[in-house]
C-alpha cells in the first residue's frame, strides 16, 4: 500500500530541525516507497506575526518557497506537491483570500487549521493552562467546534487540518478523551458544512507523537464523515523533521479503512483525485 504524506513542513517553520532539507525529505520518501509528498508551511496573516518572524511563512516568502520546492522536485522520482497550512484568523479573512488568490495556479492544496483559541496557542509544545482553567471541558469543545465550522464556511480551504487537535492538551488536562457522542451534533454540523462546500478532512498522524496515541480526528468523526458522504480525506504526518516523515501514516490509513473508506485523496493544482488503498 503506497501512501501520500500531505503534511510535511520545511525550514520556514521555526521548530523544524535546521539540518532538514527538501532533498533529504525526498530521498527518505523514495526509500519509504511513498506515492506523493506535499511540502507546506504555516501561513498566519496577522500584523503581530512580524514580531516572531520565523514561526510562519510571510506573503513575501511564498514565491521563494514555491521556487525551492520546484527546484527540489526536478530530481524526484515521486510526485512532489506544494501547499500552505493557513491559520484561520477571522478578522483577516479578506487579506488571506487576497494573498491566496495570487497563487491560484501555483499551489496544489491549501489546508485550513485552528492553532489559536481565544488568543491561546492550542497546538504548541506547552499546554495553554490558563485557557483550560477558564472554561469547562464542555465549553471548550463547543468553542472549538464552533470555530472549526467557521473555517469550513469560509470556503477558502481545500481540507481541514488536524480537525480535533484541541485534544492534544485537553485530553490530559481534563483527564479523559473527547466524548464523540456528547459533541455529536457539533461534529455533524462541521461535517455537513464541509460536505456542502466540497471541503475535505485531514487524518493527521501527529497525535502518535504527541502522546495521545491516536490520529486527529478520532475514528468516530471519520465514521460520521463517511456516513454523511464526505469524500475528500487526506493523510499527513505533520512532519517537522525527516524523522517525522510518514510517522504512523499507516495507522492513519488503517483508521480510514476501518471507518469505511476505500481510498484517500491527493491534489494537483487544487483539484482532488482518489487513490485506492
Amino acid at each position: 500500500m503506497r501512501l501520500a504524506d500531505y503534511h510535511v513542513h520545511t525550514g520556514y517553520t521555526k521548530d523544524v530541525k535546521p539540518d532538514t532539507t527538501l532533498e533529504g525529505y525526498i530521498l527518505k520518501a523514495e526509500e519509504m516507497g511513498l506515492k506523493e509528498v506535499c511540502f507546506l508551511n504555516h501561513f498566519e496573516y496577522h500584523p503581530l506575526m512580524g514580531l516572531v518572524k520565523g514561526s510562519t511563512i510571510f506573503p513575501d516568502q511564498i514565491d521563494e518557497f514555491i521556487e525551492e520546492v520546484e527546484k527540489a522536485r526536478a530530481f524526484a522520482s515521486i510526485k512532489i506537491r506544494i501547499g500552505l497550512e493557513v491559520t484561520y484568523t477571522e478578522n483577516y479573512l479578506r487579506d488571506i483570500e487576497r494573498t491566496l488568490s495570487e497563487y491560484e495556479g501555483s499551489l496544489d492544496i491549501i489546508l485550513g487549521s485552528i492553532h489559536f483559541l481565544k488568543g491561546y496557542n492550542i497546538t504548541g509544545t506547552m499546554a495553554p493552562s490558563r485557557l483550560f482553567e477558564s472554561f469547562s471541558e464542555e465549553q471548550l469543545y463547543q468553542l472549538y467546534f464552533q470555530e472549526l465550522a467557521k473555517v469550513a464556511e469560509s470556503q477558502l480551504f481545500d481540507v481541514l487540518a488536524h480537525p480535533d487537535v484541541i485534544r492534544k492538551h485537553a485530553v490530559k488536562f481534563y483527564g479523559g478523551e473527547l466524548d464523540s457522542i456528547l459533541y455529536k451534533s457539533l461534529i455533524i454540523k462541521v461535517l455537513d458544512i464541509i460536505k456542502e462546500y466540497g471541503v475535505g478532512l485531514e487524518v493527521n498522524a501527529s497525535g502518535y507523537r504527541h502522546g495521545i496515541n491516536d490520529c486527529y480526528p478520532r475514528i468516530e468523526m471519520l465514521e460520521l464523515a463517511k456516513k454523511l458522504g464526505v469524500k475528500i480525506v487526506t493523510t499527513g504526518s505533520d512532519a517537522h523533521g525527516i524523522n517525522h516523515l510518514a510517522y504512523c501514516l499507516n495507522k492513519a490509513a488503517e483508521k480510514l479503512m476501518k471507518a469505511g473508506y476505500s481510498s484517500y485523496t491527493i491534489f494537483h493544482k487544487r483539484i482532488s483525485s482518489f487513490c485506492e488503498f
